[in-house]
């Protein structure tokens, strides 16, 4: 049975995505460029801009060679760009050969930087959150390697989302009822409890670009989720959510940095901070129009988000209203701060909140 330890000690594989680790997360750190796999440049005659990658990975006990050819761009963000990429493998596990195609999305930096360490985030919560029957919320990752096009940057696949919309443009297209928002909120708090607690985690760019939406099947996002000192949570709701981009994310001891995706933050940020994703999310969540004159008005549930957004003594929300468009540049400002704190905005606290203000859709016993 494996022993995992609260942190950055938490044990990580990563032999199924072909780098020969396994230890404490912490570790990720010095899994440096050099030591992940490159790809091999085969460019097509007649058609250069369609260059394939050809990877070659030992998996546990597979070895397979994977050749990627771009279809196409999916999304683009000042820090990277999703593709789409049709995948053709052969591979030989226990002397028995196969092959296989499947389309997945790769992310590559535009800003130079290498992706190794979200790869590692991404992975690595993906694979907690399945242990509590989650993992559908986050994005498999399936390679990370170098790719020669871009100086040897670490990019990587992952499985791609179907039938999904993003969280910004429902707020802004649909008349939400207060239950969805509440089911959102609070399926966000539960993975956000479950991800601070195993692995001392902030996403550090929770706002509603970087949350999908789906239909749920049976109108139950999450049932009897053991979360801490075992109680279990239920969460009704006809919206499921995924999570992400964990291209910011952090992990440290609340007093610095150990684990750091980005440089957009520094080493000397304290990670995690209490509250700090909650009130991101629900500070881009304000910033939608349609949203703010609708669902905030409805009370109890406009009382309890103005609560929200209360840093100690601080009511945030005439502020917001009058910045507009440039609050999302004032939010990450306000997060680096080290004295930042928001304590009503810790996943336990709104989780408490949602339980007893709207017991019809988040049941905890």
């Amino acid at each position: 049975m494996e022993i995992y330890i609260k942190g950055p000690g938490y044990i990580i594989d990563l032999h199924e995505v072909g780098i020969p680790y396994k230890g404490p997360f912490i570790g990720v750190n010095y899994i440096y460029d050099v030591r992940m796999p490159v790809a091999k440049l085969i460019p097509v005659e007649g058609h250069e801009e369609n260059i394939i990658h050809e990877l070659t990975l030992q998996r546990n006990n597979t070895l397979s060679t994977r050749r990627f050819i771009l279809n196409e761009s999916i999304y683009k963000s000042n820090h990277g760009l999703v593709e789409s990429v049709d995948i053709y493998e052969s591979y030989i596990n226990d002397g028995i050969k196969g092959y296989k195609n499947e389309i997945l999305f790769r992310k590559v930096p535009t800003n130079g930087n290498s992706l190794g360490c979200e790869a590692f985030f991404q992975y690595a919560a993906r694979k907690i959150l399945e242990e509590y029957g989650l993992g559908h919320m986050i994005s498999r990752v399936h390679d990370i390697y170098r790719d020669p096009r871009i100086g040897n940057a670490v990019v990587f696949t992952m499985e791609p989302f179907f039938d999904i919309e993003l969280l910004s443009n429902v707020l802004n297209e649909y008349n939400l009822q207060v239950d969805d928002i509440v089911s959102i909120i609070a399926q966000v708090a539960v993975v956000l409890c479950i991800l601070c607690n195993r692995l001392d985690m902030n996403h550090r760019d929770m706002k509603t670009t970087n949350i999908l939406l789906c239909q749920c099947a049976d109108g139950i996002a999450m049932k009897d989720i053991n979360i801490q000192d075992n109680s279990k949570i239920t969460i009704k709701g006809k919206y499921c959510i995924k999570i992400v981009d964990f291209g910011f994310a952090c992990s440290g001891t609340g007093k610095s940095t150990l684990i750091n995706a980005t440089t957009f933050f520094p080493m000397s940020d304290p990670c995690p901070k209490t509250g700090r994703d909650i009130f991101q999310l629900l500070t881009t969540m304000y910033l939608c129009t349609r949203f703010r004159d609708t669902v905030c008005v409805k009370e109890p549930f406009g009382s309890l988000f103005k609560k929200w957004l209360t840093v100690p003594g601080n009511d945030y929300l005439a502020f917001l209203r009058t910045l507009g468009d440039d609050s999302l540049d004032w939010v990450y400002l306000l997060l680096g701060s080290d004295k930042f704190r928001a304590p009503h905005c810790s996943p336990t606290a709104i989780l408490t909140d949602l339980k007893t203000v709207f017991p019809s859709v988040v049941s905890i016993i």
